[in-house]
């Protein structure tokens, strides 16, 4: 159950495992990109952290709260696609108090959505939106041991696109070199994933 409780504790630790992370989050966005995806994540957890006064039971509310500090933190292309991705999650959650995990798929769906028309991207670019869409049809399949999911989902899409090309961002400029690397996003996500499964 997902409530405003839980989101407190969970941006909490979420936020110790980005700053651990860091310089590998910069390194390898470094190879494809501009090398500042640890900035971009720590600033926008750092700044909701620093916000979480302003959480409220309402959990639209709260994800609102959460986009505007990502917005507020970083004006980077991918910090502007998480912030997209919160207001999603915000309309979506809106009035409710509470939210089951197998309403979640839905919810991950809309954001794919938002954040591909917002992209120009799409499902198979190999970008953070295909680990979502792991996600998305992992949850979809389980009655439980959610979180462990999750994570296998990142790790599932990781996978998957070993040795294809990025086709979307800088990181496509570099199409060739890119069949070796993780997409920097989607290496994030797996990182971050890692909450699920302390």
């Amino acid at each position: 159950m997902i409530s405003k409780s839980s989101l407190e504790i969970f941006f909490k630790k979420i936020l110790i495992i980005a700053e651990d992370n860091y310089d590998d989050f910069n390194s390898i966005d470094g190879q494809l990109g501009d090398g500042d995806l640890g900035i971009t994540i720590s600033r926008g957890l750092k700044e909701i952290n620093e916000n979480l006064t302003k959480f409220e039971d309402d959990l639209g509310k709260t994800f609102m709260v959460c986009a505007q500090c990502f917005t507020k933190a970083s004006s980077s292309s991918f910090g502007t696609l998480v912030a997209i991705s919160f207001m999603t999650i915000a309309k979506e959650t809106k009035g409710k108090k509470e939210l089951n995990f197998n309403e979640v798929p839905d919810i991950i769906n809309k954001v794919i959505e938002a954040v591909c028309a917002r992209g120009k991207s799409k499902i198979g670019d190999k970008t953070f939106i295909d680990t979502l869409y792991e996600i998305s049809n992992s949850i979809s399949k389980s009655e439980n041991n959610y979180g462990q999911n999750v994570h296998k989902a990142t790790v599932d899409a990781l996978n998957e696109f070993k040795g294809k090309e990025c086709k979307i961002g800088r990181a496509r400029m570099y199409a060739e070199k890119s069949k070796d690397l993780d997409d920097p996003g989607m290496f994030a996500l797996h990182k971050l994933s890692s909450i699920f499964i302390e």
